[in-house]
């Protein structure tokens, strides 16, 4: 194991720091705060932190390009998110939402490729 630089400890201080203050927010400003929120925050910052380590070994020990690394991670989480909404039925009012609003759907493009 390689030990963490100062920079990524102040990063993860930061992005730590950044959801509590969220929702320390969220809960001051909306009278329906419901504890749900949190864990789906923790869990999205958890996940966020195991995407970004599997792609750390994929490019280390594996020898991958950053494309291909970018490729296959976020084509898992586009067929994760495709599965959840066609179980849900959430895909047609999607598909509708976006084809009726092009800068949702350009803001969704230009986050997706970046």
């Amino acid at each position: 194991r390689r030990p963490a630089p100062p920079a990524e400890w102040l990063a993860a201080l930061l992005l730590v720091t950044s959801a509590a203050l969220m929702a320390l927010g969220e809960s001051a400003v909306e009278l329906s705060f419901h504890p749900l929120g949190l864990f789906l925050s923790a869990a999205n910052l958890l996940l966020a932190a195991i995407q970004g380590n599997l792609q750390d070994h994929i490019l280390r020990d594996h020898g991958a390009s950053i494309g291909e690394a970018m490729f296959f991670t976020n084509g898992i989480g586009m067929l994760v998110v495709l599965a959840v909404m066609v179980a849900k039925q959430e895909l047609v009012p999607a598909t509708v939402f976006f084809a009726t609003s092009p800068v949702s759907l350009g803001l969704l493009l230009v986050r997706s490729l970046t």
